[in-house]
């Protein structure tokens, strides 16, 4: 294993930053993690779940499989969102940044949430 460091995952309950990619269209929001782990939609790379402030996806589809929310296929839910719609599974790559607690009311005010 090469000791490159990789920055330090994001932990459940982090807010963070994301970016989304909904078909061709690019969006930033800000997202609460609920999930951290492996899941069916890639077996090799862990995935976060997230639940978004703004955006709602409702069911919607990643690599053929149906999610809705923490529910992967009509599975077992990986985690529980308080916004149903609102939940979805993100890889590393697309979370921005860590966002603080202090900071939130700017970040919102940033993104007009």
């Amino acid at each position: 294993h090469g000791h490159h460091k990789r920055h330090k995952p994001f932990r459940v309950g982090d807010v963070v930053e994301v970016s989304l990619k909904i078909g061709d269209t690019k969006k930033t929001d800000l997202a609460r993690i609920r999930y951290y782990g492996l899941t069916c939609l890639d077996s090799q790379n862990k995935m976060y779940g997230i639940e978004c402030f703004k955006f709602q996806f409702n069911s919607h589809k990643i690599g053929g499989r149906l999610v809705n929310d923490g529910s992967i296929n009509g599975r077992k839910k990986l985690f529980q969102v308080k916004k149903p719609g609102f939940g979805t599974f993100i890889k590393s790559k697309g979370i921005k940044s860590k966002k603080s607690l202090w900071n939130l009311k700017k970040s919102k005010n940033a993104l007009k949430l």
